[in-house]
């Protein structure tokens, strides 16, 4: 993430560094049955299919990603109530659709 953030990739670099980061969370989290982190990691790939650029919201949403995925595995571990983990859930996804919305006139 790091590297996207500073720009020392290329567009081609960072794109496939940050798909391939999420994929393995995706993965790992149906491995380990943590559903929401899969079904997050799942929208934030799809929304990488459509990725014209990197830029700064991106790079948030992913790190948003990240630490949402560490407060859910924490939460799951610790049995802790389900309305904060539907809750992150939703932000997410909410993030995510106003990226897309905010960037569609910018698509071909």
């Amino acid at each position: 993430i790091e590297r996207a953030e500073r720009k020392s990739l290329s567009y081609e670099d960072a794109l496939s560094e940050l798909t391939v980061l999420i994929m393995q969370l995706k993965a790992n989290a149906g491995v380990f049955r943590f559903g929401a982190v899969s079904k997050l990691s799942g929208t934030v790939l799809n929304l990488m299919d459509e990725l014209e650029t990197i830029d700064a919201d991106i790079i948030e949403i992913i790190k948003v990603l990240c630490s949402s995925s560490l407060t859910l595995v924490d939460q799951n571990s610790s049995k802790k109530n389900k309305d904060s983990e539907d809750k992150l859930c939703i932000e997410l996804v909410n993030a995510c659709e106003r990226y897309q919305e905010k960037n569609k006139k910018f698509r071909h």
